[in-house]
């Protein structure tokens, strides 16, 4: 999952916190043959627009995402998506996977604004990967 965070360190997407955004605030979007495209929801989604806030005892609230496995959201083993937020920012995800065929894609890189956040190769899964507004 994905954490918002002001910079003073409130996790954005706790209701508790002023000015926390909800899921109306996101809109998602993916890069589709090419083109920037807005997610409803995909195919293999059973989450409109592709992803929800969830809450964590032990982590606090984070926006999930699914990832789409069509194959027009691919170029090569990468897909690309952005999610942008009502104060009108964007930050960009970059996701890299094993394969973009079969019944199992794994997530083998997690980029967000062109800056890697995970790679699969490290032998460990990121704690959090954190957007700071």
């Amino acid at each position: 999952g994905f954490f918002f965070f002001f910079s003073k360190g409130e996790n954005l997407l706790d209701p508790k916190t002023i000015g926390a955004l909800n899921d109306k605030d996101f809109t998602l979007y993916v890069m589709r043959n090419g083109i920037k495209s807005e997610i409803v929801n995909a195919a293999n989604s059973n989450l409109p627009g592709n992803f929800q806030i969830e809450n964590s005892p032990e982590t606090g609230y984070y926006l999930f995402l699914t990832f789409g496995v069509d194959k027009e959201f691919f170029n090569g083993n990468d897909q690309t998506y952005f999610i942008k937020t009502s104060d009108g920012s964007e930050d960009k995800i970059s996701v890299r996977f094993n394969s973009n065929v079969g019944p199992i894609i794994g997530c083998r890189r997690v980029g967000i604004n062109d800056v890697v956040k995970w790679d699969a190769s490290s032998g460990s899964y990121p704690s959090s990967l954190i957007i700071v507004k």
